[in-house]
């Protein structure tokens, strides 16, 4: 539902993301549920943590703390706080600090 709004609003919101050209093929993607807006930070070695599978995503919750500096043991470990304390709050908590970055380009696990 969200990501149909944001494909109404796109005309508005491509000026408030970073790459707006791959705004519009996120969001489709989304909307078929092929992606989702927040899931893992992709990890080399994150199979041995016994985590879950979700579907490939635009959003981690590394977008919620900033990107700049973090090492892999980091990126990980809030990938567990993710996962372990899960709530729809910081589902959207990570969508509105990584906003603009909707229009990144996502690699599928």
């Amino acid at each position: 539902m969200m990501s149909g709004l944001l494909l109404l609003l796109s005309p508005v919101v491509v000026f408030l993301v970073r790459k707006p050209l791959r705004l519009i093929p996120n969001l489709f993607r989304i909307l078929v549920g092929k992606w989702s807006f927040v899931g893992y930070e992709k990890i080399q070695h994150s199979d041995s943590y016994n985590m879950p599978r979700l579907k490939p995503s635009v959003l981690t919750p590394v977008d919620a703390v900033g990107r700049n500096g973090l090492d892999e043991d980091t990126r990980q470990r809030l990938n567990l706080l993710y996962v372990r304390n899960y709530t729809i709050y910081n589902d959207l908590n990570i969508l509105y600090k990584g906003f603009r970055n909707l229009g990144r380009k996502v690699f599928p696990f």
